[in-house]
């Protein structure tokens, strides 16, 4: 079993077994200010180069870059990111002496990359 603190970065390697993932997610107030904050920050390094260098955290600047982004993005001028497509080509099968079957045609979008 792994663990991580949220938004850490993270990295895993699982050789040739099968891995399955069960995970929940605990956001907090924190945590969302901390997601737009990078949010903000990638948008105008992207459209304004001068815009640029370390997220800090708690200071005017970022606290400034969030709130303008969120004007931005509720005025269409900046949208949504899509979701991440994750793609399988197995599904679990108690049927089956290993617990999987391949899935005809695959891969296939996963269900939890279709929008809601």
């Amino acid at each position: 079993m792994l663990s991580w603190k949220q938004h850490s970065p993270h990295y895993t390697v699982n050789h040739d077994e099968i891995n399955i993932g069960l995970g929940t997610f605990h956001g907090t107030a924190g945590g969302e200010k901390k997601v737009m904050n990078y949010a903000a920050s990638r948008f105008f390094r992207e459209h304004f180069s001068v815009l640029h260098g370390v997220v800090r955290h708690g200071n005017f600047s970022t606290t400034l870059r969030r709130n303008v982004f969120r004007v931005f993005r509720r005025l269409g001028v900046k949208t949504h990111q899509p979701k991440t497509e994750f793609l399988t080509e197995f599904r679990l099968d108690p049927t089956q002496s290993n617990g999987l079957s391949n899935i005809r045609g695959g891969p296939v979008k996963a269900e939890c990359s279709i929008e809601p």
